[in-house]
């Protein structure tokens, strides 16, 4: 997943054509501006029943035969191919991935395999992909791009979860017993003294900040857990304590202060 990633969504309309549309030719767009290279990639759930459909609508009949046959499709000159969640990789594509039907595992796994420069989702309905919305805020057509909105609320629990991202190898996640043990603990502390948040925000956070959706998702069950005083095994190893929570306040407000 790479930082300079745009994103952008392409709601659905009561004409579902127009948005396959509108973002085909954002797409396009987006291409030829930001000079991208390879295909533009075609991201559906799945290649069966795709005839007679929105997409085959907005793409035309000859389009859609190409795709469907592995072939190439050229769309004003620029060339776009068909892949699904299961057949994606990193060889075949170039740097713009069109999301149709989208559905938050299909944009869990571009952002985890691809780093890509657009990324453009158009779901059929948009509760399919709230939490991708609330990680990313992503851009929409006509719209000035804004800043996201700040995830954590408590700058302590940000600060710890600094901690664990610069602690860890993010190529493993927590993987490693001594860095999940490591998470345990820190989490442990944090929701013994209710400064736990929303399981679905640390998660949103972490993505946001290099980690994997699927170890973000780990990261998440672990403050879950630790968040509802679940026994969890491991942790006491660090010796983690008040102490933890005042330095972790201190470093937070020197950080705030740096910032401003």
């Amino acid at each position: 997943m790479s930082e300079r990633t745009e994103r952008y969504l392409v709601p659905p309309n009561r004409d579902l054509v127009q948005s396959v549309r509108e973002a085909l030719a954002l797409a396009k767009r987006l291409y030829r501006e930001i000079s991208c290279e390879g295909p533009i990639c075609l991201v559906v759930p799945s290649r069966q029943n795709l005839r007679h459909t929105a997409l085959e609508a907005g793409l035309g009949k000859r389009a859609m035969k190409a795709l469907l046959a592995d072939k190439v499709a050229m769309l004003e000159g620029i060339e776009c191919q068909l892949q699904t969640t299961a057949t994606i990789s990193y060889e075949d594509l170039g740097h713009v991935a069109v999301a149709f039907y989208a559905r938050q595992d299909m944009l869990d796994e571009l952002d985890d395999l691809w780093e890509a420069r657009v990324i453009i989702a158009v779901p059929d309905k948009m509760d399919k992909i709230a939490q991708w919305i609330r990680t990313w805020n992503p851009t929409s057509p006509g719209q000035e791009p804004v800043d996201p909105d700040p995830l954590i609320k408590n700058p302590v629990l940000e600060e710890a979860l600094r901690n664990i991202t610069e602690r860890i190898n993010l190529t493993t996640g927590l993987g490693h017993p001594l860095d999940e043990s490591y998470t345990m603990g820190l989490l442990k502390l944090l929701g013994q003294n209710g400064l736990l948040e929303d399981p679905a925000d640390i998660r949103a956070w972490a993505i946001r900040n290099r980690w994997s959706p699927d170890d973000a998702s780990h990261l998440a069950r672990i403050a879950r857990e630790c968040r509802l005083g679940k026994p969890l095994r491991g942790g006491q190893e660090w010796g983690f304590n008040k102490n933890t929570i005042i330095r972790l306040r201190e470093k937070a407000l020197q950080r705030g202060t740096a910032d401003q």
